[in-house]
């Protein structure tokens, strides 16, 4: 597959909607500056917290968090672990992947501190406010062991201010995307707080005219509840991008190197989540908060092109179908307080959290089968004559753990305590 390389003139329309009265106005960009190079506040004897990207003030253009990770140099394209609709992603050198059971020694992914659901889809930087990478102890704390980052996703609630925005962005590579971000209240600023973003893409991604689709909506919603607040998040996600197959190397060399797609490739991925979140003072100085979130994900593809050459004018072909389901299921409990013994400050924290998660894959596949020509490459007319060899896959797994923090402060000395005890159950089947 080529990688695209063009220069795209961006025309970016963004404006409030309201009382304003001033008409929005309109600006070209030429080329989007790369963005500064990562920095830390990181101090000597500190954890590894690093911002990568506030996406509140990231480019109107900005479309794949992974792009914008690779832009600020914290990772890098993997095409080992490519998900067709969403490049590989190698953070620190460890593939930045799901939660699943053959994972467990990667990159983590959290969204709003708890485990993210990230098969199979691509999420969009306008659902975010904010992206962390978190390395050194504090990925093994957190990540349960990992030897990579920890990637941290925060997602958009209310600010406790109503407004409206609309942008609009158009490039000379046929993109268009839309997105729009609004907050409302009601009953007063103690009362109910919703806000709502809604992204709709679609743009050629490849040299290939392969069309990139996407829609999500979050709504959150936020309620007042004495000095605490309970939060209620609902986001869905849908993918389409098929899987182009334009290149074919073997033996140092392109033999086929031509833009082509067949119009029965296919590729839709959705995704849902539902999050509970509530949070409120315990006494003084502790502060409690709860979490409940459930996830789903599905996986429906085509996949039809060509694997590597048969001979020096025919190509083997490859067809296949899969069909994946994805689901996650996960709470927990987190205490967290200040504590001051004469000139000792302690600030200490106690969590615990439950995951689940369950897949199942179905990806029959014909590799081989048949033969395209070099010249004039054309796919079987009728696919269901070509017989497909099974491929099952089943997984089930939990996590279970407990976490203690304390940071103690004496004058200028700070020392840091962790302890977490964790439990893992897996059951998995392929054929």
């Amino acid at each position: 597959m080529r990688a695209p390389s063009a220069l795209v003139l961006f025309t970016c329309l963004s404006g409030s909607i309201g009382a304003q009265t001033t008409p929005p106005t309109l600006s070209a960009v030429l080329i989007q500056p790369k963005p500064a190079p990562l920095e830390s506040d990181l101090q000597p004897g500190g954890l590894g917290r690093v911002t990568v990207m506030e996406l509140d003030r990231a480019p109107a253009t900005a479309q794949h968090i992974d792009q914008l990770l690779i832009d600020q140099g914290a990772a890098a394209h993997d095409a080992s672990n490519s998900l067709g609709i969403a490049s590989g992603l190698s953070v620190r050198g460890f593939a930045a992947t799901s939660q699943g059971s053959s994972s467990l020694q990667v990159g983590r992914n959290f969204l709003n501190g708890h485990a993210d659901l990230v098969w199979r889809f691509a999420r969009d930087p306008a659902t975010l406010t904010r992206v962390e990478m978190v390395s050194g102890s504090d990925a093994t704390l957190l990540g349960a062991g990992s030897p990579a980052a920890s990637v941290l996703y925060t997602s958009k609630i209310p600010e406790g201010a109503e407004f409206r925005k609309l942008g609009l962005a158009l490039g000379s590579n046929g993109l268009k995307r839309l997105v729009g971000d609004a907050e409302w209240h009601w009953g007063g600023a103690l009362g109910l707080q919703s806000r709502a973003v809604l992204a709709l893409q679609r743009d050629a991604r490849s040299v290939e005219g392969v069309q990139d689709e996407r829609s999500v909506v979050l709504l959150s919603t936020k309620l007042a509840v004495g000095q605490g607040s309970v939060r209620l998040d609902l986001e869905q996600h849908h993918n389409t991008t098929p899987f182009p197959f334009g290149t074919a190397y073997a033996g140092g060399k392109f033999w086929y190197d031509q833009p082509y797609v067949d119009p029965r490739a296919s590729a839709k991925r959705q995704y849902r989540r539902q999050a509970l979140y509530a949070d409120h003072p315990v006494g003084d100085a502790v502060q409690a908060s709860a979490y409940w979130q459930r996830g789903h994900s599905t996986r429906s593809e085509t996949l039809l092109g060509f694997f590597d050459p048969k001979n020096a004018t025919q190509l083997r072909g490859y067809y296949r179908t899969i069909e994946e389901d994805n689901h996650q299921s996960d709470f927990g409990l987190k205490l967290k307080g200040q504590l001051r013994t004469g000139e000792l400050a302690h600030d200490w924290a106690a969590v615990w959290q439950h995951l689940g998660l369950a897949r199942s894959f179905a990806g029959p596949q014909n590799i081989g089968g048949f033969t395209l020509d070099l010249a004039h490459p054309v796919f079987p007319a009728d696919l269901s004559t070509l017989p497909l060899t099974p491929r099952f896959a089943f997984e089930r797994y939990r996590e279970r753990g407990l976490a203690l923090a304390d940071v103690m402060r004496l004058g200028q000395w700070e020392a840091r305590l962790g302890l977490r005890r964790s439990s893992y159950q897996l059951a998995s089947s392929t054929s």
